[in-house]
C-alpha cells in the first residue's frame, strides 16, 4: 500500500470509532428526564356493575372510573360521580369552572351530552327509559331517549308525568 491509501484508511478509522462513540452516547444519555412517571390509581371500593361486568370503581382521590371484567381501567377515575346508563353510556358529573355539571360521556370518554346540565335523570315510561336534563343556568329542561339523542327540538320550563306519559 502506499502513503495515501494508508493515510485515508487510518482517517476512516478514526472516523468511524468517533460517529460510534457519539451515537452511543446520544442513545445510552440517561442523564435526561424523560417524564414522568404517573403513580397508578388506587381503588379504594368497587360500586355497581353494568351487563358486560363493567364496575364502577372510586380511586384514592376520591374520584371514579371504570374498570373491565379483568380490572383494567376503561375509563379514568377523574368523575365526582358515575352511574350507567344505557348500552355503553354513563352519567357522569364534574367539577367545572368551580361548578358541578352533569352529562354523559361513552367507554371512550367520548362527551355524548355536553356537560351543561345541573341533573340528568332517568325516568322509566312504560318499556322506555327517557332522560331528563336540567340546565344550571336556566332550569330549562331538554328530554333524551336512551340513545342520549333529544326527543324534542326545543327546551321546556316544565315536565309532568301522568299515567306513564309526558
Amino acid at each position: 500500500m502506499n502513503k495515501h491509501i494508508k493515510l485515508l484508511v487510518s482517517v476512516l478509522f478514526i472516523v468511524i470509532i468517533m460517529l460510534t462513540f457519539g451515537l452511543s452516547r446520544f442513545y445510552f444519555d440517561v442523564s435526561k428526564n424523560t417524564g414522568t412517571v404517573k403513580e397508578p390509581t388506587e381503588i379504594v371500593r368497587y360500586g355497581p356493575k353494568d351487563a358486560s361486568d363493567n364496575k364502577i370503581f372510586q380511586s384514592d382521590n376520591d374520584l371514579y372510573g371504570i374498570v373491565d371484567a379483568n380490572d383494567r381501567i376503561i375509563i379514568s377515575p377523574q368523575w365526582n360521580s358515575l352511574e350507567f346508563a344505557e348500552n355503553i353510556f354513563c352519567i357522569a358529573s364534574k367539577k367545572i369552572n368551580n361548578q358541578l355539571l352533569t352529562g354523559c360521556i361513552d367507554y371512550e370518554e367520548n362527551i355524548i351530552v355536553p356537560f351543561v346540565y345541573k341533573s340528568l335523570e332517568p325516568r322509566l315510561i312504560g318499556n322506555v327509559t327517557i332522560y331528563i336534563a336540567t340546565v344550571k343556568d336556566d332550569n330549562s329542561i331538554i328530554l333524551y331517549n336512551n340513545s342520549f339523542q333529544p326527543l324534542l327540538n326545543y327546551s321546556c320550563k316544565s315536565v309532568e308525568f301522568k299515567n306513564n306519559n309526558i
